[in-house]
């Protein structure tokens, strides 16, 4: 109701005139694009494909560097990706392992858990609690240090996510909220 109030009062027209979009289609995959993450300040845009993912300054309207998804020289897909806005850090899940690229240096660490398919960061930055196959964990992301939450036999999860206070993970999978 209150969007139609605005509309018949043109508030909302010129909002939106005001503001100049811009379509930029980023390069450098050769395979399909499977997920997108901006950062909360807006200056990152992280593509993961079936091949790579590409980190790109939007700000600058720049591809700064891609990774190749390989473990054993074999490659994933990255299923989903988070941000650690405490240590600007992105974390890859994929079926080979868990990828983290620093933001700040433009590193990447490979963390060697081939049970992710979703993943959140928790509240202070320094655990992923991450879930797949085999059940649900949290990780510390310094010692790579995997701790089993509950075991789950052939269920797969398509979400992780976080509690507003950070006191809480949900994940979803399998007609299932956990």
């Amino acid at each position: 109701l209150f969007i139609l109030l605005l509309l018949a009062s043109g508030s909302l027209n010129n909002a939106f005139s005001q503001q100049k979009m811009e379509l930029v289609i980023p390069k450098g995959h050769t395979g399909s694009v499977k997920n997108l993450l901006a950062t909360k300040d807006g200056q990152y845009l992280i593509s993961g494909g079936s091949d790579l993912v590409n980190v790109f300054d939007i700000f600058k309207n720049k591809l700064l560097k891609s990774f190749s998804l390989k473990v054993n020289g074999e490659s994933s897909d990255a299923l989903q990706m988070a941000f650690n806005k405490l240590q600007n850090k992105v974390a890859i899940a994929t079926y080979k392992g868990i990828f983290l690229i620093n933001l700040d240096d433009l590193s990447l660490t490979t963390i060697p858990f081939d049970k992710a398919e979703t993943l959140v960061f928790s509240a202070n930055g320094n655990s992923l609690y991450t879930a797949g196959r085999y059940g649900a964990y949290e990780i510390n992301i310094a010692s790579f240090k995997a701790s089993q939450l509950f075991n789950s036999a052939a269920r797969e999860f398509i979400n992780a996510k976080l509690s507003k206070d950070g006191k809480k993970v949900f994940f979803a999978g399998e007609k299932k909220l956990y």
